[in-house]
């Protein structure tokens, strides 16, 4: 195998980005967001009940999926997104939520991202809010233009984020959409 691009690249990277501006970022995409979208026990101590679940969905809901991205001029990951948004919602009662989401962290004009091997992922929050007048084209609308107004500031840790906005813990739910083909047969 050909020799992995160095980390220090990406590193090297990581300095000359502008704090100020991916602080800004955040900042305006959580202002006002008061509510930490907690569904755990309170008080927890100790990390809960782990486990892996997995399903296919039918083709027609794919198919659904994928088409209501496209008319909303999104991806079918922010409409996932967008429907976890609204189970956490009817969970917590609240119609502002955060949850985390994780991101490969390979910037494109860092070379040799791509085949670098290194800490890059990160976690990253995702809100969202819906009033009583709300359609699903805007929460998608919403979800989609911060992650379009925050993509660059990916690299910024979730410890730093939360401290910005005040607090410790913005969520404890993290969303994964892994869109990649995988041989299910291999598994």
């Amino acid at each position: 195998l050909p020799e992995p691009a160095p980390y220090r690249r990406f590193v090297t990277w990581l300095v000359d980005q502008d704090r100020d501006a991916a602080k800004s970022a955040w900042r305006k995409v959580l202002d006002g967001f008061d509510t930490p979208t907690i569904v755990g026990p309170p008080g927890r101590l100790a990390l809960g009940r782990r486990g892996v679940e997995s399903f296919q969905v039918s083709t027609e809901t794919t198919e659904g999926l994928v088409e209501l991205a496209r008319s909303q001029h999104t991806t079918v990951s922010t409409v996932l997104q967008a429907g976890w948004a609204q189970v956490l919602m009817m969970m917590t009662g609240q119609p502002d939520v955060v949850f985390g989401t994780a991101v490969s962290g390979r910037p494109a004009d860092v070379a040799g991202a791509d085949s670098m091997m290194g800490m890059l992922l990160n976690t990253v929050p995702v809100r969202a809010r819906a009033t009583a007048l709300s359609t699903v084209a805007d929460l998608l609308s919403q979800v989609q233009r911060d992650h379009n107004d925050t993509f660059e500031h990916e690299h910024l840790a979730l410890a730093e984020i939360q401290h910005l906005v005040g607090h410790e813990q913005l969520f404890d739910t993290l969303f994964v959409y892994e869109n990649y083909p995988i041989d299910t047969a291999a598994l």
